[in-house]
């Protein structure tokens, strides 16, 4: 494959849009654009399980989300996602608005 100069600036400009990105929405971002959150993809489900005791670099938020929903209502929001009641430290369940 041929990188023209355009696939390059893409890849530079994503690379410094997530660089400038806070952890919490670069993990939103991640949890929106997963496929089973795509009503495009063929393996849509309208909702995502998600352990978030075992979020990688973003288990620190991921639990405290999962603990205190309420504190990322707007964050939420503003990616068309929204938590089912009952989450907790080893379950969270992202819906799509």
């Amino acid at each position: 494959m041929v990188n023209t100069p355009l696939d390059i600036h893409s890849r530079q400009l994503i690379f410094i849009k997530l660089n400038n990105m806070t952890q919490l929405e670069q993990y939103l971002n991640m949890i929106s654009g997963d496929y089973q959150l795509d009503k495009n993809h063929p393996e849509y489900c309208g909702f995502l399980n998600v352990d978030p005791s075992d979020s990688g670099e973003f288990t620190t938020i991921a639990v405290d989300m999962a603990c205190n929903p309420k504190k990322y209502t707007n964050a939420l929001n503003r990616v068309n996602l929204e938590l089912e009641s009952g989450s907790w430290e080893e379950e969270m369940i992202f819906v799509k608005k």
